[in-house]
Parts: C-alpha cells; sequence; structure tokens
C-alpha cells in the first residue's frame, strides 16, 4: 500500500480507494454489468459495507456536483448493485456527508 507522511495506508481506506477506482473504471468501459458486480465483490471480500459506504462517497459527489461528476452516478450504480443493496443507512449517511461538505447543491437523499 502507498505511504501517508511516512505511514503506510491505512488498508480500510486504501479498499475505499480501489473500490471507487475500480467501479469507475468498470462504469466507463465495456464490462458486463454482471462481471463489473462480481469484481467489485471480490474486491470488497467480507467489507460490504464499503460497496455501500463508496457508492454513498460517490453519489454525495454527485448530488453536490451534478455536471462536474456525472460518470460517479454509473459508478455508484454498480456499487449498490454489487451491495445487493445492503447497508442503506451506511450509503445515505456517507452521500449526506459528502454531499454537505461539497457545499449542498440542489438535490438530497433526505
Amino acid at each position: 500500500m502507498g505511504l501517508r507522511n511516512g505511514r503506510a495506508l491505512d488498508p480500510v481506506v486504501a479498499l475505499e480507494v480501489a473500490l471507487q477506482g475500480t467501479a469507475g473504471r468498470l462504469a466507463s468501459d465495456d464490462t458486463p454489468v454482471v462481471d463489473a458486480i462480481a469484481t467489485l465483490r471480490d474486491l470488497a471480500g467480507e467489507h460490504t459495507d464499503l460497496l455501500a459506504k463508496t457508492a454513498g462517497t460517490l453519489l454525495g459527489g454527485y448530488l453536490g456536483s451534478p455536471m462536474a461528476n456525472p460518470k460517479n452516478l454509473a459508478a455508484a450504480h454498480l456499487l449498490v448493485l454489487a451491495s445487493n443493496g445492503a447497508h442503506h443507512d451506511v450509503l445515505v449517511t456517507e452521500a449526506d456527508q459528502v454531499w454537505r461538505n461539497a457545499g449542498g447543491a440542489a438535490y438530497s437523499l433526505r
């Protein structure tokens, strides 16, 4: 894993970064949805809550600035499908926090 201030990146944070990047790549290329879901599930392993949290991060970024982040919506969609709809509360909490941090555009999940 990469280093941050001379320390190894927390493995959970590294997994979130990997999930976000992988979901973005899979949403942008011609990977069939079934294969994309399997890839994301394999990457997440037992951390199914991180699928929802990462989806919330991407969705919150999209809601905060839809024109700047249009691809986030497709990536978030794949992550939600991979999570099988589990951990909805984690997704909503993360999306709302990211949305608020982005200045809170005219959209919200609540």
